[in-house]
């Protein structure tokens, strides 16, 4: 054989090789893309269903301002009907109806938001803010099932880097499974507990959300993280399945422990803010050999 030929016949079985390599490249790529679009759709899917336990006490919540708004326009009309207007009166009434249309629109804001079926957006995250967005939207659940909700957050707490919406999904489904777990007991007992820290690393947030209920035997433990296993009567048994996911994405951890006395904690892990944004220099400034 003529070394043209061999020459040739090497190019070729190379150009093969790398043509079937990029085929089976773009594959897996599809096969990834598929993949981490079902995810989005299945944490979508939990998030419309936290919204609609979350639906009567928004509703309750929404009907607030919406009746002061109503109000405080009949109050205006009422002054302005008058052979002397107060205006300061008038001015005032327009103020509380500005402040109630806020209220509103925030709430709506927040549903809508939630709703939302939108790639992951990273974006850098207020941690104090994050939660009490969460607290607010949560309260008048807690408040129908006469539950307390025990704050316990650290003043000053670093920002995270992440998927706002998605973390605050998270959130939402830890202390609503905590609600349930104590809605059964007696009313003193019902006390959910959600703190938040600085782990002694300075890297680390961590966040645990304790109630007083039933809790989980040792093998629940972490089947409670199974797609498909629900402890609730109706439930989809996915939302912590892909809480888990999400905090994983999020380069964090979650887990379940026995609480001390009874019930049960869930612990939430996340790299603060200064910690992605020194491991990405220690990643940019690595030497290449």
């Amino acid at each position: 054989m003529s070394t043209t030929l061999v020459v040739g016949a090497v190019i070729v079985a190379k150009t093969a090789a790398l043509l079937t390599a990029l085929v089976v490249q773009r594959r897996k790529n599809r096969i990834d893309d598929e993949g981490l679009r079902e995810q989005q759709r299945l944490a979508h899917l939990a998030r419309v269903s936290i919204v609609g336990e979350l639906s009567g006490g928004l509703a309750h919540e929404l009907k607030q301002p919406l009746t002061s708004i109503l109000s405080n326009a009949q109050a205006a009309q009422q002054a302005l009907s008058r052979d002397r207007v107060d205006l300061g009166e008038v001015r005032e009434i327009l103020d509380d109806i500005v402040v109630d249309d806020k209220r509103a629109g925030e709430l709506v804001g927040r549903l809508r938001t939630l709703l939302k079926h939108e790639p992951s957006q990273q974006q850098d995250i207020e941690t104090l803010a994050l939660l009490k967005e969460v607290q607010c939207l949560i309260r008048i659940n807690f408040t129908a099932h006469r539950v307390t909700l025990v704050d316990r957050i650290e003043p000053g707490l670093p920002p995270v880097r992440g998927d706002r919406i998605q973390l605050q999904q998270v959130l939402l489904n830890l202390l609503l499974n905590a609600c349930d777990a104590v809605s059964a007991c007696e009313p003193d007992a019902r006390h959910v507990e959600l703190a938040a820290s600085v782990e002694p690393d300075g890297r680390t947030l961590h966040i645990v959300v304790t109630d007083q209920g039933h809790g989980i035997d040792v093998d629940g433990l972490e089947r409670v993280f199974d797609a498909f296993f629900s402890t609730k009567p109706n439930g989809l048994g996915l939302g912590l399945a892909i809480c888990r996911q999400i905090v994983s994405a999020h380069g964090g951890r979650l887990w379940a422990t026995h609480n001390e006395g009874r019930g049960a904690a869930f612990h939430l892990t996340l790299p603060i803010l200064e910690a992605v944004n020194s491991g990405s220099t220690r990643e940019r400034e690595r030497p290449t050999g």
